[in-house]
């Protein structure tokens, strides 16, 4: 493997790790820390994502808030180099913008989350 390395913050929501417009056959693999990354601290891996036939990776985990995670993203077998695309996106809570404000009854308690806000 030809593999590079990047350090990401979980959010406490899935976060998703994609390569779809990179060049080459590429994988994609999500490790938990402080340890050092090996089979048992792994959270995700994927070699293709959807449709079949297609050469880039997407993987997906539920992350926590505030833990560390490497991401090492690779050619796959002898693929050749090329330009690398990778992007992280993660979820909010469906009610993180004003526009999609919950409605709040009085005298009602909510159990609610902002992880991810």
């Amino acid at each position: 493997f030809r593999t590079a390395w990047w350090s990401i913050t979980g959010t406490g929501q899935p976060i998703t790790i994609s390569t779809l417009q990179s060049s080459f056959d590429t994988v994609v693999a999500v490790y938990q820390t402080p340890n050092v990354p090996d089979p048992g601290n792994r959270v995700a891996c994927n070699d293709d994502e959807a449709p079949p036939g297609t050469r880039t990776s997407k993987a997906t985990f539920s992350s926590i808030r505030g833990q560390r995670y490497l991401v090492q993203v690779g050619s796959q077998g002898s693929a050749p180099r090329g330009a690398l695309d990778v992007r992280a996106t993660a979820g909010r809570p469906s009610n993180d913008d004003r526009a999609d404000a919950r409605l709040l009854p009085t005298g009602t308690p909510l159990d609610v989350s902002n992880l991810g806000a």
